[in-house]
Order: structure tokens, then C-alpha cells, then sequence
């Protein structure tokens, strides 16, 4: 008997909660068939406007949602073409490059070297040069010798030495990871 007189207030309670519940789901589709966003999506804008986010999981922190639910509401957004800005100090990428020599004719000899600091948001992953440790966030030195052996034939060595950038996300600093390639250039 004592379980059924304590139901009363707790199903009271309840029926409040689950009414408070309708009532913002009714108010967030008003406001999508109004504005165009749902009410997950404007909330996100909101944290967004109030400062930006470092990455999605910081976003998520500050919306008190998890990284899945928060990152699918930004492609959401994105798709629906509002633009989401990024850290405006993760957009930089540096790219140097010397060559000495040439590989024309047999006997010739080409050395090369070229220094990559590609930031987080600074070029499309998908889009940038494949050989590199990672796409982006990354530092990246390139060695290379390259010898023309016979008229179609060259032989290039190539030292890839890289590492990620130390960024809030990544704070621990990495070791350097060293990769050595040998191509072998048949021209027909």
C-alpha cells in the first residue's frame, strides 16, 4: 500500500516532465518551420556565435551533448549550406620546395627538398598530396635523389620524415616517423 501512495506524486511528476518535454519539441518544429533550423541546430549556432569552437568535441563540451549528436547536427548545417567556421589559426599551410639538377639524359643526377607545415583546416584533406605522414595537422620534411640510370629509366630515393603539430587537441608531442621510398621510373 505504502508503493501505491508514493506513485501518486512521482507519476505526477512524471506527466510534467514528458508535458515540458511536448512543449519544447512542439516550440523547436514552430521554430523549424519558421526559420528554417530545428532547435538543436539554432542552439549550436548560439554556442558558435558566443565563441568558435576549437573542434567538434569542444563544441560538444559546451553543449552539454555528445560528439556524435553534436557532429550530426553540424553536417546538418553544413548541408543545408550554413557556412560553420573553424579556428581561424588552424587555416595556415606552408609548403617550400628546391630542386638542383635534372634527370634528362643518362648519367644525370636531381636532388630535392621540401618542408610541409599544413595545419588542421588549412587545405581539404581529401586533396592533399598522399605521401605525407597525415593529410593536414602534420609537419613534414622531404629528402629526395633521384638518378637517371638509362634514357627511360630512373631510380628515385625518397626520405619522408613527419610528425603531427602539437595543438590543443594533440598536446603530447609525438614521435618523428621516418619513412624511406624507392621508385623505380620506367618512361615508355
Amino acid at each position: 500500500m505504502g508503493s501505491n501512495a508514493s506513485a501518486g506524486p512521482v507519476r505526477a511528476v512524471l506527466d510534467c516532465i514528458r508535458r515540458i518535454v511536448r512543449a519544447l519539441r512542439e516550440s523547436s518544429r514552430e521554430a523549424e518551420r519558421k526559420v528554417g533550423i530545428s532547435g538543436a541546430q539554432l542552439f549550436v549556432l548560439q554556442q558558435i556565435a558566443a565563441g568558435p569552437a576549437r573542434s567538434v568535441s569542444e563544441l560538444a563540451e559546451r553543449t552539454l551533448t555528445h560528439q556524435s549528436s553534436v557532429s550530426a547536427v553540424v553536417q546538418r548545417l553544413a548541408a543545408a549550406g550554413v557556412a560553420i567556421t573553424c579556428n581561424a589559426r588552424d587555416r595556415q599551410g606552408y609548403w617550400a620546395e628546391a630542386q638542383f639538377g635534372q634527370t634528362k639524359q643518362k648519367g644525370d643526377w636531381r636532388f630535392g627538398y621540401t618542408f610541409a607545415r599544413i595545419e588542421r583546416e588549412a587545405v581539404v584533406s581529401a586533396f592533399n598530396a598522399s605521401d605525407i605522414r597525415q593529410p593536414t595537422n602534420v609537419a613534414q620534411h622531404r629528402v629526395e635523389a633521384a638518378y637517371q640510370a638509362y634514357p627511360n629509366v630512373t631510380l628515385n630515393l625518397t626520405t619522408f620524415i613527419g610528425r603531427q603539430l602539437i595543438t590543443a587537441q594533440t598536446p603530447i608531442e609525438e614521435r618523428w616517423l621516418k619513412r624511406l621510398q624507392l621508385d623505380f621510373n620506367y618512361k615508355f
